[in-house]
């Protein structure tokens, strides 16, 4: 549900029951705000589509498609395997 919170497309994915209402109250408390927040951030992030679109880059990135040309000090920040931009604000 988080990466999906700041994706082009919300899924959850995994296996199992994945319908929110079948969630326990905790998991689904979780859930809500993390769409709330998607719905705030709905304006950004279908301006960040387009402007991926025009650029021919994906919305889920690696860091290193984003930050090329990086100084030595954030070297190991770019080639994490966790870490994704999430446009040029929110990255």
């Amino acid at each position: 549900m988080q990466v999906g919170a700041f994706s082009s497309q919300t899924r959850t994915h995994g296996f199992g029951d994945r319908e929110l209402y079948k969630f326990k109250p905790r998991t689904l408390r979780i859930c809500r705000d993390y769409i709330n927040l998607r719905y705030r951030l709905l304006p950004y992030i279908i301006g960040q589509a387009r402007r991926c679109v025009e650029q021919s880059l994906p919305m889920m990135r690696a860091m290193v498609v984003e930050y090329q040309v990086t100084p030595p000090s954030t070297t190991s920040a770019i080639n994490s395997c966790s870490q994704r931009p999430a446009g040029l604000r929110l990255s």
